[in-house]
């Protein structure tokens, strides 16, 4: 059994659904601090045992599970087919559609 860590999953969520930090973080305006695409996308689904929990049909957020793993795919997907290019992620309209799916979900939990 992997126990999930539900707080991993929820930065992963406020960080997707926050432009600001994206476009600061992200493009790498504070040195002190790395945030990459790849990584988050890691966190979100493997590193905080959500994935393995959702396949093995153990609720971490309940009915929002779902929506959590296709939202980290949908953005998996994203940065695998851009290679993980930050601009190129942060000026596609599906990202801007993902940070809207995150909101959503924060909003609605």
């Amino acid at each position: 059994m992997f126990k999930p860590n539900k707080e991993a999953v929820l930065e992963a969520l406020r960080e997707l659904s926050d432009k600001d930090f994206q476009d600061y973080y992200w493009m790498g305006r504070d040195q002190s601090v790395m945030c990459v695409p790849e990584e988050l996308c890691h966190s979100m689904l493997f590193g905080s045992n959500l994935s393995p929990n959702v396949k093995a049909r153990r609720p971490v957020f309940g009915p929002w599970d779902a929506r959590i793993m296709a939202l980290g795919e949908r953005f998996c997907d994203l940065v695998d087919k851009t290679s993980g290019d930050v601009e190129v992620i942060l000026a596609s309209s599906e990202m801007g559609q993902i940070r809207t799916e995150a909101q959503s979900i924060l909003d609605g939990m």
